[in-house]
């Protein structure tokens, strides 16, 4: 749609939308302009060459005389364009004006129902009593199964309160582990703790996955070897020999988070031999994968020479970093999957993929590349908090007697040397508190993966059955109303630990794991890759030669379980520069406590990248989409675009805070006053009032004479009592409002006053309430031209208010003319001054408007 200036053919912002296709006589296309018409202005359709129908058919050229059609203006008895306005008016009925893609830098404001209210996604209450407050007793393991578990609390820690806490949902005031205690979470559910005080942890409190048993038993092939468990909704580990009647061709898999079949590391292959001397190590098995959550952490290491680039490696400083496949079998042994030497199972497929990259691999909302040019909202792709998965069991070895074939019809118990069953997949546990979150020099929040271990032996410790991989770490996350303490937490003591579980033991008892989590971490397997020792490593590996000159440790440990990968963990507060505390005040410390590095931290630069957002906190924002105000600045009779101005109030103009006087939002000046109420005579209801508007008659409230419906929502006040007015007309000929309200107006007695309202606020339900420690700030932006424009800049920004503004101060560029706008809300219900709980009043707004003159 086009209109003619005078000049040329300008066009006019519309919707089309194709109303039926292929019926009658061909298709009906619906086309809408959108905001204010060009007054007093030639019309056009154009039909562009581009447009052709469903078999391809197009016209050679525009189609440029269609529709044409004339637009009124609006104008006095002389033919002289008469000033008038329209406005923007969101009653949040819906979210159909609502920018849901926003990268808004607090959590969303609650949109529609009728209102626009402060957010606040948290649902905590207390506890039982209100004041249910948890203190872990000293040199105490205390067990919260996910399933139901009954917990003891009160005020100050007095046991005067029971809780049945049911499916791992732990509603609680304060809660607090001692040094020397453990809360540790166990059973098939993610576990949610939610505190409307502070979480103090000096002790542990943990979702660790369990750990995997070594095979201890000689000689028993129909004897399975079990998975370890997962933990607080992780996987467990995969199943070691798990046939009992037939040779076991590969070590079973891990589960995936929640107990998914085969998600979880690989099994590792079995291997056999015709040699049975020296202890019949010649047929070792191969290790199974480690299982897989986040991605692996890297480090920049510098290349060899220096002049070359550096690359980045995997941190396999410590185990846990980065996740590996299960290590091979002997060099003389033969795969049961084929000519070759056993490989080592797999890691795991991990939980994400479905969407591309990585920016997304989270759960929630962040504001991504925060403070550059590329900042933009980011959805995660998990839609809850899930667990880690288990680690793949290792292969079993079989001795095959000389003319016999593989695999054997039968188990002979001396002959067949069983793989270790998987660690189990740490849990998934969520934090929620209104308080400050801390973690003193002695505790640890952790979620790490169950660590694997050897398989079975023939002498000492040759472990000839394959190693077990460990569980990966689980998904931990924090957010708070208020901050992130870790001003206290200690390098030696990981404040926030959500590593995978070390990969078990291989050839010799080295390389991993074997009866504690903690065992054998200095002489770690390391793969080394492709091309270096041709046969010694699994041939799906490939290490660039950078990162594989920096290994240190063991290297290739045959029959070894690869490690699991680290875990996820989300730190989520309000304000990114001041609600985290960290060691030595330093934010190039958080790598040192926190491992793996939290999501959106940079873990080469040491700082944040992206801030994951909370969904609660004393903060929330709504912003609306970019709304055309049509062409209102068109003039009826030149070609030179004419002014817009807007009509507003109610805020300071300074910071656009709403302003109040004793938590009561302050009413604007009169727009109009009488001395006693006059009842329409016509209106038998007694609902409407007639006010003399001839003092609005010349001046720029003209308008509401020749545009009534600017008038609803506004105030009428009489005496005491105030009414929101729901219709209004004028007649021209007595020079009279008509104002009709919701109710009956016959008993309301003394001055009547119509008043200006932009905005409607109101708290727990009562009307034009505002608590002293609540705030509402209203936003505006304006654009010239269209914002979908990407070589159009000019636009004002988010300013506080637009009332009696000189636009082309703002940054519209002198000859544009504003066609768009769009606002944004920001509620504070503390500003700071109170204490934040479950209680905090939640201001709203029932309407928000900005009319226009034109």
């Amino acid at each position: 749609m086009q209109y003619f200036d005078g000049a040329e053919w300008r066009p006019v912002v519309t919707d089309v939308f194709l109303e039926s296709n292929c019926e009658g006589t061909g298709a009906s296309v619906i086309v809408t302009p959108v905001g204010i018409l060009p007054q007093g202005r030639l019309m056009r359709l154009v039909v562009s060459p581009e447009l052709e129908d469903i078999v391809g058919d197009r016209n050679s050229s525009p189609v440029d005389n269609f529709a044409l059609m004339t637009a009124d203006a609006i104008v006095d008895g002389g033919g002289n364009p008469l000033v008038t306005a329209d406005e923007v008016l969101d009653e949040f009925l819906g979210t159909t004006l609502e920018d849901s893609v926003a990268a808004l830098s607090a959590p969303r404001a609650d949109w529609g129902g009728g209102s626009l209210k402060a957010g606040f996604a948290f649902d905590g209450t207390g506890g039982p009593g209100g004041e249910f407050d948890l203190h872990i007793q000293p040199n105490t393991v205390v067990v919260f199964d996910t399933t139901s578990t009954l917990f003891f609390g009160g005020p100050g820690g007095l046991p005067q309160f029971s809780q049945l806490a049911v499916n791992g949902r732990l509603d609680v005031n304060n809660l607090y582990i001692p040094a020397s205690s453990q809360l540790r979470i166990s059973g098939p559910n993610p576990a949610v703790i939610l505190a409307t005080g502070t979480v103090t942890i000096e002790g542990r409190l943990s979702a660790d996955g369990s750990g995997a048993s070594p095979v201890f038993t000689l000689n028993t092939p129909t004897q399975p070897e079990s998975g370890a468990s997962g933990q607080g909704g992780g996987g467990d580990g995969g199943i070691g020999s798990f046939l009992t009647n037939q040779v076991t061709q590969r070590g079973g898999n891990g589960q995936g988070p929640g107990g998914t079949p085969n998600q979880g590391g690989e099994g590792g292959e079995s291997g056999w031999s015709t040699v049975s001397s020296g202890n019949g190590v010649q047929r070792r098995a191969a290790g199974g994968g480690g299982g897989v959550f986040g991605h692996d952490q890297q480090e920049l290491i510098e290349a060899t020479p220096p002049t070359d680039p550096s690359v980045l490696c995997d941190d396999q400083a410590i185990y846990g970093l980065d996740a590996e496949n299960g290590f091979p079998g002997h060099a003389n042994a033969t795969s049961s999957q084929g000519e070759h030497i056993p490989y080592g199972g797999m890691r795991g497929a991990g939980p994400f993929g479905v969407l591309p990259g990585i920016e997304n691999d989270f759960l929630g909302t962040k504001v991504a590349n925060i403070g550059t040019p590329e900042e933009s909202l980011v959805t995660g792709e998990l839609n809850h908090a899930i667990g880690g998965s288990g680690g793949g069991a290792g292969g079993d070895a079989t001795f095959v007697g000389s003319g016999e074939a593989y695999p054997p019809q039968e188990l002979i118990n001396n002959r067949q040397d069983k793989g270790c069953g998987g660690g189990g997949g740490a849990g998934a546990l969520t934090i929620l508190a209104l308080g400050d979150i801390i973690v003193t020099s002695t505790g640890t929040i952790s979620a790490i993966g169950g660590f694997g271990s050897g398989g079975e032996n023939t002498a000492g410790v040759n472990r000839v059955g394959g190693g077990s991989g460990g569980g990966s770490g689980g998904h931990l996350i924090l957010q708070t109303a208020g901050r992130v303490d870790l001003s206290q937490a200690s390098s030696t003591v990981k404040a926030i630990d959500a590593r995978g579980g070390q990969g078990g033991e291989g050839a010799g008892g080295a390389g991993g794991a074997n009866t504690t989590e903690q065992n054998n971490i200095a002489s770690d397997a390391k793969h080394i890759g492709q091309n270096n020792s041709p046969g010694n490593d699994n041939i799906f590996d490939f290490v660039d030669p950078t990162c594989r000159n920096n290994l240190v440790g063991n290297g290739v440990v045959r029959a070894a379980g690869g490690d699991g990968g680290p875990g996820l963990i989300q730190l989520h507060v309000g304000d990114i520069d001041n609600d985290f505390l960290y060691p030595g005040g330093n934010e190039s410390a958080l790598a040192s406590v926190v491992r793996p590095v939290p999501h959106g931290y940079n873990q080469v630069d040491l700082e944040w990248d992206d801030h994951l957002l909370p969904i609660f906190g004393r903060f929330s924002m709504a912003q609306s989409k970019w709304i055309s105000v049509g062409e209102a600045t068109v003039d009826p009779v030149s070609s030179t675009l004419g002014d817009i101005a807007f009509l507003f109030g109610g805020t300071n103009p300074a910071d656009g805070l709403v302003n109040a006087t004793a938590e009561v939002v302050d009413q604007l000046a009169p727009l109009l006053t009488e001395g006693a109420p006059v009842l329409d005579a016509g209106d038998p209801t007694d609902r409407t009032l007639l006010m003399d508007a001839s003092s609005l008659a010349g001046g720029n409230d003209a308008v509401y004479t020749r545009n009534p419906n600017l008038l609803r929502n506004f105030s009428l006040v009489i005496g005491a009592e105030t009414f929101s007015v729901a219709s209004a007309s004028y007649n021209s000929s007595t020079d009279e409002l008509a104002l009709t309200v919701p109710s009956d107006l016959s008993t309301a007695a003394g001055a009547v006053e119509l008043r200006p309202r932009y905005f409607s606020v109101t708290t727990s339900g009562v009307a034009n309430a505002l608590p002293s420690s609540s705030s509402i700030k209203i936003e505006f932006d304006l654009f010239a031209v269209d914002p979908d424009d990407e070589a159009e800049t000019s636009t004002t920004g988010f300013v506080n208010n637009l009332a009696g503004e000189d636009l082309n101060a703002l940054g519209i560029d002198p000859g544009h003319a504003v066609r768009f706008m769009r606002y944004r809300v920001t509620f504070d219900i503390t500003q700071g001054v109170a204490d934040l709980d479950s209680n905090t009043p939640l201001p709203g707004l029932d309407f928000l408007r900005l009319p226009f003159r034109f």
